[in-house]
């Protein structure tokens, strides 16, 4: 029963990294997008 739980904790916190990586990944590469067509917003109002 131990070995259990423990092959479940790791199964888990593999999960959690590999979304909390996908995550990581989306926002940076949204926020960079969104910071892009800010800057050529400002570009365009001069």
């Amino acid at each position: 029963m131990r070995k259990l739980k423990e092959i479940i904790i790791v199964k888990l916190d593999d999960y959690v990294e590999t979304i909390n990586r996908e995550n990581w990944y989306l926002c940076k590469k949204y926020y960079l997008a969104g910071l892009k067509d800010g800057i050529n917003l400002k570009e365009e109002i001069k």
